[in-house]
């Protein structure tokens, strides 16, 4: 059965190699990664979204979802 990747699934597979390979991160380092280059997707798209007046809002929201990834909080 042939599979079909899409663009993303590319993208991040090539992540995953360069992670690893390059960068000689483990299992826990990747999904790590994964997560922020996810929250990074999300806040790319929302800033096309996003209003003039939302947008400090929508960056405050962003930034705290990627600290919470962290398991931080900025002092």
């Amino acid at each position: 059965m042939l599979r079909l990747y899409s663009e993303e699934d590319i993208v991040r597979l090539r992540l995953i190699k360069h992670l690893v390979g390059d960068l000689g991160l483990n299992l826990a380092g990747v999904e790590l990664s994964l997560g922020m280059f996810n929250q990074m997707l999300k806040m790319k798209s929302g800033l096309d979204q996003a209003e003039k007046g939302e947008l400090k809002k929508y960056l405050e929201n962003c930034l705290n979802e990627m600290f919470k990834i962290l398991k931080t909080r900025p002092s």
